[in-house]
């Protein structure tokens, strides 16, 4: 019997502190829970603290009598554009930089290979 009150006695306290929280608020207080129609930045929410940034730009490394030293050329101009995307953009987030596909053409004056492409970038700019 003593075994069933106790029990009884922990379901209850158990229930009493179940109810006055909600998941991890007291419940037992003024709450208040706000929806907001409408994309960030607009007035009925201007709360908008970053944009979005997308942008191209054209990577193009030293020709080269070799293809294989005119890749190696292509993909330091690409390593080097990547830092300086980073550097100029310290307090904003680079959420992508890709340098894109290679092309390498044959230069017709035998100036000999360059290699080329369009790479593409993403930053997110904080606006506050």
């Amino acid at each position: 019997m003593k075994l069933v009150f106790s029990l009884l006695i922990f379901c209850a306290s158990f229930a009493t502190k179940a109810q006055t929280t909600l998941n991890g608020l007291p419940a037992n207080e003024d709450t208040t829970i706000t929806i907001k129609k409408g994309a960030l930045g607009t007035a009925a929410n201007p709360e908008k603290t970053y944009e979005l940034l997308d942008g191209e730009a054209d990577i193009e490394g030293e020709p080269d009598v070799l293809v294989k030293s005119a890749r190696a050329n292509w993909k330091k101009e690409c390593s080097d554009w990547k830092k300086e995307l980073k550097e100029d953009n310290k307090d904003n987030q680079v959420l992508l930089a890709n340098c894109g596909k290679m092309v390498c053409v044959s230069e017709d004056n035998h100036a000999g290979t360059s290699c080329k492409s369009q790479a593409k970038y993403k930053i997110k700019v904080k606006m506050k």
